[in-house]
């Protein structure tokens, strides 16, 4: 009997770790929830898990989009690792720039899938399943702004 695919989860509200944990693990997953980028590391470094979900911003001084390059950069063990940006459409320093723009970014910082401030979070476990079953997916978006982007063309 193989044992459930764990889920890290760094997001600094509570809350949101008990919202994911609840879901994901009615769905099947172990869940471990973490409230700062360096316990994501630090987690991810010791004991990888099969996949992380972090938010684009966590504290001021600290950036999901840090954690994904880190990641990405730390050894070859990690450069495989499906990450999920949430909040991917926040930009801190530009309230001005666009969403594409935004989810742009976080693919370019290593994230294999995206999902924005408002969300489905079956959405989510779509992707986590779609990455865990196929590792090398990447620029998966939200159904959210998949549906924006059709009425807006």
């Amino acid at each position: 009997m193989n044992s459930p695919q764990r889920i890290l989860c760094v997001f600094q509200d509570q809350d949101d770790i008990n919202l994911f944990t609840y879901f994901f693990t009615n769905h099947g997953f172990t869940v471990q929830g973490v409230c700062s980028v360096e316990e994501g590391l630090q987690v991810c470094l010791t004991d990888p898990p099969d996949l992380l979900i972090t938010l684009r911003l966590i504290r001021t001084s600290e950036d999901g989009l840090r954690l994904c390059q880190q990641l990405r950069e730390s050894s070859t063990r990690l450069s495989t690792l499906p990450i999920i940006i949430g909040w991917a459409d926040i930009f801190p320093h530009d309230p001005n720039q666009d969403w594409e723009a935004a989810y742009q970014q976080a693919f370019d910082a290593g994230a294999n899938a995206c999902f924005g401030r408002v969300f489905d979070i079956t959405d989510v476990l779509e992707q986590v399943r779609l990455l865990l079953a196929d590792r090398t997916l990447t620029h998966l978006i939200d159904r959210q702004r998949r549906k924006w982007r059709k009425t807006c063309r």
